[in-house]
């Protein structure tokens, strides 16, 4: 009896065995791996979720600014000192810089001086904010858009993973503008944001449900730097069009800075101009996809467009869009703010309506914009 009480012991009492072990140690295993894809899948379901929901916000600010100015805000502002039109010209300000205050993002808003030069330094405080509207949180990298202005200053602009839709002209065609006056605007092939456009929803020939008005541009993965900027654009190169507008005259994805991308698996998320938001396949026709980004019906001479590079557009037009000569954004006078009165320089609200000059103790207007010191 007691020895069997001593064999009932050391049996209650044994250990683990090896194998048994590694055994439990595989299980464990196994269910972390089964888990870990899981919790990375509903996280980026998340940030995919986080990011249609900044493209809704932006069509929906970009209808309120419609409501109001009956267009929509032009692809980029480039004009000369006199006001005519020139595709790298003052004052360089995008699409987005316009739309700040129908974001919310007053207290941006009105220190932007929209009549100034972007590369002013009266915009030295604004164009430095950070908005969260323009950021994807799939995007790995967040850093700012960093390169070298002429006479090798460091530039440093608040990053943006959205451009607005230029159509499927490439934006290199733009050097054939510089200095003729001309407005740039990718005809025949124009898409809803170009060139000091003033696009009303009645321009929209194919349709609001089936024309793009935004789409992604994810940062570059050479570099680690972001591709795009809500402010604009602010040098004598078609490469830096692409920080403000997207082409769709390269396929979803491609390597190309000017193109459309994301980095969502697969494809990208588009904004349509009546306000809806979708997710198209990078492998999704090229032409098809082309085609939406037009405002006008489909032309023949697309599919050979997409397959050149851009120098079978032929003659440029002989006049400008403009059918007044003016351009409309430089008015006699106008709010220094966001709208608000609110002097960039000082941050007090000011008597008159406009910016004072840097080192000037008084507010006065200004008839057109200040070159760049």
């Amino acid at each position: 009896m007691r020895l069997r009480k001593i064999i009932e012991r050391r049996r209650l009492s044994r250990g683990f065995t090896l194998v048994e072990l590694l055994v439990v140690i595989a299980i464990i295993g196994a269910l972390v791996a089964l888990l870990i894809p899981a919790v990375q899948q509903a996280r980026e379901a998340s940030r995919r979720a986080q990011c249609q929901n900044n493209l809704r916000q932006i069509g929906l600010a970009a209808h309120l600014f419609h409501d109001v100015e009956n267009r929509l805000p032009p692809g980029w502002i480039g004009v000369t000192v006199t006001g005519e039109d020139e595709v790298f010209g003052l004052t360089g300000w995008s699409w987005s810089a316009h739309l700040l205050s129908q974001l919310e993002q007053e207290a941006i808003a009105d220190r932007v001086a929209l009549d100034w030069p972007m590369l002013h330094e009266i915009n030295d405080a604004s164009r430095q904010q950070h908005v969260s509207t323009f950021s994807c949180p799939s995007d790995p990298s967040q850093e700012d858009l960093s390169f070298e202005s002429s006479g090798d200053v460091l530039l440093t602009l608040p990053a943006s993973h959205y451009v607005a839709n230029f159509g499927p002209t490439p934006l290199s065609v733009s050097q054939n503008y510089s200095g003729t006056k001309r407005r740039f605007s990718g005809e025949p092939f124009r898409g809803p944001f170009h060139h000091n456009s003033e696009t009303k929803m009645r321009d929209f020939l194919r349709g609001t449900s089936h024309t793009i008005l935004s789409g992604e541009r994810r940062s570059n993965r050479t570099s680690g730097s972001a591709r795009a900027t809500w402010t604009g654009i602010g040098f004598g190169h078609a490469e830096y069009l692409s920080h403000a507008v997207g082409s769709s005259h390269q396929p979803i994805n491609d390597a190309d800075d000017s193109a459309f991308s994301s980095s969502h698996i697969l494809g990208s998320f588009f904004l349509f101009a009546d306000g809806h938001v979708a997710f198209w396949s990078q492998q999704s026709e090229h032409l098809l996809f082309a085609e939406m980004t037009m405002l006008d019906p489909s032309d023949d001479r697309l599919p050979i467009l997409l397959a050149g590079d851009g120098s079978e557009l032929g003659e440029m037009p002989t006049d400008s869009d403009n059918d007044d000569g003016d351009s409309g954004y430089f008015p006699s006078g106008g709010d220094g703010g966001g709208g608000g009165g609110i002097c960039p320089i000082c941050l007090r609200p000011s008597e008159k309506p406009w910016p004072h000059i840097p080192g000037e103790d008084d507010h006065v207007p200004v008839s057109r914009p200040i070159p760049i010191r």
